[in-house]
């Protein structure tokens, strides 16, 4: 694989965008692969400029709806990343 260059890096790191249905299949591969190996809880992080705070929150409505229990965990406000414990 060759080295993009910085300007096409930028562009695409601009560009990322992460729809509901994209948390929530993250989320879901991230508790089927660890409830797998006797885990029962998992803490995902999302960026906030990929995933809005009101996306997330639809998607983690229906995490809870399947009987999860979800925690948005509060960060500092200049952080970069929403983190999202979740439960089973």
């Amino acid at each position: 694989m060759s080295l993009i260059s910085a300007d096409q890096a930028r562009t695409q790191s601009q560009s990322f965008d992460l729809t509901q249905q994209q948390v929530l299949d993250q989320i879901a591969k991230l508790i089927d692969g660890n409830s797998k190996v006797g885990k029962k809880e998992v803490v995902v992080q999302f960026l906030k400029s990929a995933v809005s705070k009101q996306e997330l929150e639809n998607s983690l409505a229906q995490v809870r709806g399947a009987g999860y229990s979800v925690e948005l965990i509060e960060a500092k406000s200049e952080s970069e990343k929403f983190s999202v414990k979740i439960n089973w």
